[in-house]
């Protein structure tokens, strides 16, 4: 979006907590248990796993058959 400059203002979640999301979910955590341990909110994590999801095929390197 234009007018956002910055991460948080375009998801709502501070960089802290998404930090925390990130490696609890890279841990292999439950989603209950992200909730109950560090006290975030459930919605806050099933979005944070969501543009992780979406996002994965940015982190694969593509190399052409031809190569």
């Amino acid at each position: 979006m234009p007018s956002l400059t910055d991460d948080e203002e375009v998801t709502g979640i501070s960089y802290e907590r998404m930090d925390l999301i990130l490696l609890a979910l890279e841990e292999g955590w439950r989603l209950s248990d992200i909730v109950k341990i560090l006290g975030i909110e459930e919605d806050e994590v099933i979005y944070i796993k969501n543009m992780m999801q979406k996002s994965e095929h940015m982190r694969k390197i593509f190399i052409p058959k031809n190569y």
